[in-house]
């Protein structure tokens, strides 16, 4: 294996572990986020979201193979759980629809061409569906649009000094590093924007 080819398969690793980290505190956050607004949250909406919830986590049933035998279980319905069981995509769709969240309402300005602006909440689910390849996908990440927030040309991934890129020469990214590499940079932006 030639060494551009070993620099680039280390980038491949670097882009995908720091993606995954950094996906993993915005996921947090952004359930921490959601939990704390639900009171302010449209009573209807809020109603619709406990039936729905309720209906698919008020009873679970398992196979209890060494009795031969399937266990149903009846859960009492308690909002936290409720909340805590929703996931992220779920939260996103329930969001996009609703709009309960007004921080989630802002735009996402466009490093490449300062006339574009992209809606927070279609950025999130990009990083959720670029997240899923990730996770359930990893022998063909062969992104397209609907993962990709905008691929960033060298010099703009080099500006946003990323210190896990420093030592290596972006022209060896692959394709798809290229993606992951600017969506995370689009995340930390995300990340910041609602930490503030």
């Amino acid at each position: 294996m030639s060494s551009q080819r070993k620099i680039t398969e280390q980038l491949n690793a670097l882009s995908i572990y720091h993606f995954l980290l950094k996906y993993t505190s915005l996921e947090e956050m952004l359930k921490k986020f959601y939990v704390q607004k639900w009171p302010n949250f449209n009573s209807e909406v809020q109603q619709r979201l406990m039936f729905y919830q309720g209906g698919l986590n008020m009873q679970k049933s398992f196979i209890e193979y060494d009795t031969y035998s399937l266990i149903i279980q009846h859960h009492k319905f308690d909002v936290k759980a409720m909340l805590n069981n929703l996931t992220l995509n779920q939260m996103i769709k329930v969001e996009r629809k609703e709009n309960q969240i007004p921080e989630l309402r802002c735009d996402i300005q466009s490093l490449q061409n300062k006339t574009i602006v992209y809606p927070c909440i279609d950025c999130i689910l990009k990083l959720l569906n670029m997240r899923n390849i990730l996770a359930h996908k990893m022998n063909d990440l062969n992104f397209k649009n609907k993962e990709c927030i905008d691929v960033l040309k060298n010099e703009i991934i080099q500006k946003r000094d990323i210190e896990w890129l420093e030592m290596y020469d972006l022209n060896l990214l692959s394709e798809s590093a290229r993606c992951i590499v600017s969506n995370y940079i689009y995340m930390d932006i995300i990340y910041d924007k609602l930490r503030s």
